[in-house]
């Protein structure tokens, strides 16, 4: 069964493709494959996604300010060590631009944004010293097979939507695996 976007009280998402779907906001400095799969993703798919770049701390508030102008019906904010570094700053952004975010990061859903869907960080930290144990144990870590995250969580910030003035659906919030209150 698939989960629908969060609602508005107006029409949400927007429903006519000259309306703004979404924005991203991308890192300038940063060239990942995740940004360049992004990126990919975004030119064939027939919404309207706005892509705003940022590099730095300063470049934030002129980059939502951008977002802001556009009235998009989301901000997907990508996993990013810029975006984790400056979390608090990018949820409030959020908050005071009245975008709802959804981010892989989990740090800015817990100081304001709206969702996150990613990769457990915890079990992300427990795979990673079952690494390190093997490598003190004598192990290569060359030899040693890369892993991809099996366990993924969603995280909703009731708070925050209703500060946006967004009505979550029920089935999303029962399949959340936690919600901040």
């Amino acid at each position: 069964m698939k989960s629908r976007a969060p609602s508005r009280t107006t029409s949400w998402p927007p429903m006519t493709p000259t309306e703004m779907l979404g924005a991203t906001l991308r890192n300038s400095a940063s060239d990942t494959p995740s940004r360049r799969s992004t990126a990919a993703r975004s030119r064939t798919t027939p919404a309207s996604i706005s892509r705003v770049q940022a590099s730095g701390r300063s470049d934030f508030e002129r980059a939502f300010s951008e977002i802001s102008r556009q009235h998009p019906g989301a901000v997907l904010i990508p996993g990013d060590a810029l975006f984790r570094l400056h979390a608090r700053t990018i949820a409030q952004l959020g908050l005071k631009h009245k975008l709802p975010l959804a981010v892989t990061n989990v740090e800015i859903v817990e100081t304001g944004g709206l969702l996150s869907y990613g990769a457990s960080m915890a079990d992300t930290y427990r795979r990673a010293a079952v690494y390190v144990d093997k490598i003190l144990q004598g192990a290569k870590a060359g030899d040693l097979p890369v892993e991809q995250s099996a366990t993924f969580e969603t995280v909703i910030n009731r708070r925050s939507a209703a500060a946006l003035g967004l009505t979550i659906p029920g089935e999303l919030m029962l399949r959340a695996d936690r919600v901040i209150e």
